[in-house]
């Protein structure tokens, strides 16, 4: 009986032995290792955060990337539609001072076309100078007729006559019928 009790009172120390390391297992388990899972998670959470907010800066920076690009598109723009205002003013200046150097020179116009589908196709964007052409209808006498190309000359720009064709006609003598053709540089 000594020897049964003796097992009794070993097999109960032993199952105290192993209820402590088990209380102890379980108390590390769901103190410590719970914790850390809970602090884990918490981690990942944050990270996944992070990593959103990261991923909605990049967007925002090809936003700011493709709005800088459209920018400088429409400044591009911009300045290209002012230099062709600014042409244009200058051309209608152009037509008001040849009109005026006929009038000067007793050059009666029947008509003043500038060939507007080639008036900025020439034009090198990054070029200072535009070529208008300009076409001339015109009666007047020879002499008259001198001393306006001659008129024509002095004015700030380059001129180059592409074609003259006179014509004698009974109804306007002594007068000729011109068509010129006319190319003007303007800087």
């Amino acid at each position: 009986m000594n020897d049964l009790l003796n097992k009794l009172y070993l097999t109960k120390r032993y199952a105290i032995i192993l209820g402590v390391i088990l209380l102890g297992f379980l108390i590390w388990f769901f103190g410590v290792h719970q914790s850390r899972i809970a602090q884990l998670a918490r981690v990942d959470a944050t990270l996944s955060t992070v990593q959103n907010q990261i991923a909605q800066a990049r967007a925002v920076i090809g936003d700011v990337e493709d709005v800088e690009a459209q920018i400088k598109s429409l400044e591009e723009m911009k300045n290209t539609l002012t230099g062709s205002i600014r042409k244009q003013e200058e051309i209608s200046q152009l037509v008001d001072k040849i009109i005026s150097v006929g009038e000067e020179s007793e050059v009666n116009f029947t008509s003043i076309n500038l060939e507007a589908d080639k008036l900025f196709s020439s034009r090198n964007r990054n070029s200072e100078y535009v070529t208008v052409t300009v076409n001339l209808a015109m009666q007047a006498k020879y002499l008259e007729y001198g001393q306006f190309l001659e008129r024509l000359n002095k004015l700030p720009f380059i001129l180059s006559v592409e074609q003259v064709v006179m014509n004698y006609k009974k109804e306007i003598y002594p007068d000729l019928d011109l068509q010129n053709r006319l190319l003007l540089v303007l800087k």
